[in-house]
């Protein structure tokens, strides 16, 4: 087996769900005296060596594999686990632990992913007896010298039909009818349009229909138009009273979107809460009302999750099409403005998707 791979495959096609499932099955092997697997997301990584360049703390090299011992401290001393850098810098040295990297198109630019690539690199030489496990799109992906890459396919649909029926029985497992009938009528919605069909290839988009269908909402036949109807779905799940529409809070977290996609030091994955909340102050009557709001949707339509301090949205491909929409309302010459002067964003492969959508 390969101890060095790169993960590639496109958005939705279930790449942090494969590291996150490795690393469950890993955290199963440790309990039996295997290695530590230790899942990092290239973005927070990275914008974690980024904010210590600044205070000039750290390597002076940001390729230096001590980045990630650091890091990993920074983090469990942040969530109280009580183990530091010197902890996992032994251990790294020891062999003692499965390193997974998760979305290194996901940092900010293509410098940063270069360096962090450079980083991976060093690290994979230093910590020799340790595997690597890397993720990423095929836009952004920066080859990784010594790594195997392993590209994630479509779903076959012998592997459609098997979801389908898993999904069906999780939905009505004492109700043996229903559960056909569910199914049958997904299987004949997604094998009746050729569009939708080559949607379904793709494991998000499959789930995405799938929740539609459970929920009788008729099947779109453009990806922005499936992604736009579940963010539409979630949105509506909890009206409550004192809460703003639903129409109201996609317009506020479109705006958010594009604004973590716009960021001046290049797009952000997540982001300060107190920095989301100065961006809709305005609409939302202040920065203070702006962070309640981004609190509550957390729970009211799950679009946005925490990560300590910080806010994210469920799934960058959310983030990309909020973006995208909030765009498609501009004027033309606003537009074009954005994404074609100076240095053409439109060009860029973090901003692929989103010009897609």
């Amino acid at each position: 087996a390969h101890r060095k791979v790169l993960v590639v495959g496109d958005p939705g096609s279930g790449k942090s769900t494969f590291l996150k499932r490795v690393a469950f099955q890993l955290c199963k092997e440790y309990t039996s005296g295997g290695p530590l697997p230790v899942r990092m997301e290239a973005a927070v990584f990275s914008g974690y060596i980024a904010q210590q360049h600044e205070k000039r703390r750290g390597p002076a090299d940001p390729a230096s594999p001590d980045w990630i011992p650091l890091f990993l401290g920074v983090q469990c001393d942040e969530k109280n686990r009580g183990l530091s850098a010197e902890y996992f810098r032994a251990l790294l040295k020891s062999g003692g632990c499965q390193v997974l990297i998760d979305g290194l198109d996901e940092t900010p630019d293509e410098p940063s992913r270069r360096r962090l690539a450079r980083l991976i690199k060093e690290a994979a030489a230093a910590y020799d007896e340790c595997r690597f496990v890397v993720t990423s799109r095929p836009e952004g992906k920066v080859p990784i010298e010594g790594f195997e890459e392993a590209p994630i396919g479509d779903l076959e649909p012998q592997a459609i039909q098997e979801f389908l029926a898993k999904l069906a029985k999780l939905l009505y497992p004492t109700e043996e009818i229903r559960a056909r009938r569910f199914r049958e009528e997904l299987e004949g919605a997604v094998n009746g349009r050729r569009e939708i069909r080559r949607m379904t290839r793709n494991p998000v988009m499959l789930t995405a229909l799938a929740v539609l269908q459970h929920n009788n909402v008729k099947l779109p036949e453009k990806r922005v138009d499936l992604y736009g109807s579940i963010l539409e779905w979630l949105s509506k799940q909890r009206a409550k009273p004192g809460r703003l529409p639903a129409s109201e809070c996609l317009l506020r977290l479109r705006e958010l979107a594009l604004e973590m996609q716009n960021h001046e030091g290049g797009r952000r994955r997540q982001v300060a809460l107190s920095w989301a909340g100065e961006k809709l102050a305005k609409r939302l009557g202040g920065r203070e009302a702006a962070e309640r709001f981004l609190r509550a949707e957390q729970l009211d339509s799950g679009i946005v999750v925490s990560r300590g301090e910080e806010i994210a949205y469920w799934h960058l491909t959310f983030q990309e099409c909020l973006a995208a929409l909030e765009i498609a309302g501009w004027e033309d010459a606003d537009q074009h403005e954005l994404l074609l002067s100076g240095e053409a964003k439109v060009y860029r492969p973090e901003w692929l998707e989103t010009v897609l959508l």
